[in-house]
């Protein structure tokens, strides 16, 4: 099944809904329309810093969209329809379950033609797998574009709903990760998921699924 994203509309802009989800890993900032995902955050070091950062993503997405949209914020008890199953997805995930990503509409709308094609060949990238930049780039008929990639990465609004943490740099490394605790915090994602690309450190080991929500000191990402 191929995964749920708006395309670009003319409609008018829809009210977006903002909350902060418990999850094993920590807080994880949501926000959503009533008929897609428009950000996600991951965890900061507490709650308060993961909603500031989910609200200054919106506010830049309002700027390049060119219209103000109104934001409420609530509970994750009261969320429903689109945001209750995004969060649960999203919990699931990160608790070391079998999620189904792709069945959580995403609004891209106001990413590049590009950069969509980007996050949608990541987010066919199955659980527990990985591809490198290059392999991306190849795979969208873009040889050399690896850097091209990168740089979609690096602007994903979506994180774990469009998995950037699967996509490796050359040789499966683990670079430039701009989330909270850094490449330590790819590298934690991905061991939740299985894969067998990237090895656990000692404090993996100790706390598997991240339920400290606080991860430890990052190796300095790459530039990419």
């Amino acid at each position: 099944m191929a995964p749920a994203t708006q395309s670009p509309s003319a409609d008018a802009p829809s009210a977006v809904t903002a909350t902060v989800v418990d999850t094993a890993m920590g807080p994880v900032g949501l926000a959503c329309t009533d008929r897609a995902v428009v950000a996600v955050q991951l965890p900061e070091r507490d709650e308060a810093t993961t909603r500031r950062h989910l609200l200054a993503k919106l506010s830049q997405r309002d700027h390049a969209g060119g219209a103000a949209v109104a934001v409420a914020e609530m509970d994750e008890a009261e969320l429903t329809g689109t945001a209750a199953h995004a969060a649960e997805v999203i919990r699931m995930l990160l608790a070391g379950d079998d999620a189904d990503i792709t069945a959580v509409p995403v609004d891209l709308q106001h990413c590049s033609a590009f950069n969509r094609r980007v996050y949608n060949l990541a987010r066919s990238i199955p659980r527990g797998h990985t591809m490198t930049y290059g392999q991306v780039a190849g795979a969208l008929g873009e040889p050399g574009g690896a850097q091209a990639v990168g740089r979609a990465m690096a602007t994903n609004p979506v994180p774990i709903l469009v998995p950037c943490h699967r996509v490796l740099g050359a040789n499966r490394a683990l670079t430039g990760f701009s989330a909270h605790g850094g490449v330590d915090t790819k590298r934690r994602i991905l061991l939740i998921e299985g894969s067998t690309d990237v090895a656990p450190t000692l404090f993996d080991q100790l706390d598997p699924v991240g339920r400290t929500g606080q991860p430890h000191e990052p190796d300095q990402p790459d530039a990419r």
